[in-house]
C-alpha cells in the first residue's frame, strides 16, 4: 500500500467528516485492484508451470522415454 494513504483516509474520516477522503479511498482502491490482479496473474503462471511439469512427468513415465533419452542429437548413443 502506498505510504500514508490509509492513515490519511482514517484521519479525514475521523477528524474532518470525510472531507478529502475520496482521493485516498481511490488510491487505496486502485492499489487493491492492482494487488488482486498481480495475485491472479501469479496463480495463473504457477498453474501453467504445474501443468507443463505434469505433462513432462507423464513423458518420463513412458517406457520409451529411457530408450530415446540414451540417443543424442547427433544420432549416437551415450556411453
Amino acid at each position: 500500500m502506498p505510504p500514508g494513504a490509509g492513515a490519511n483516509l482514517l484521519r479525514s474520516a475521523a477528524y474532518f467528516d470525510g472531507h478529502g477522503a475520496a482521493q485516498h479511498a481511490v488510491v487505496l482502491g486502485v492499489w487493491s485492484i492492482g494487488g488482486i490482479a498481480a495475485i491472479l496473474e501469479g496463480h495463473r503462471r504457477v498453474a501453467h508451470r504445474h501443468n507443463a511439469r505434469h505433462s513432462n512427468d507423464l513423458l518420463a513415465e513412458s517406457p520409451l522415454y529411457e530408450a530415446f533419452s540414451d540417443v543424442t542429437a547427433e544420432g549416437g548413443v551415450r556411453t
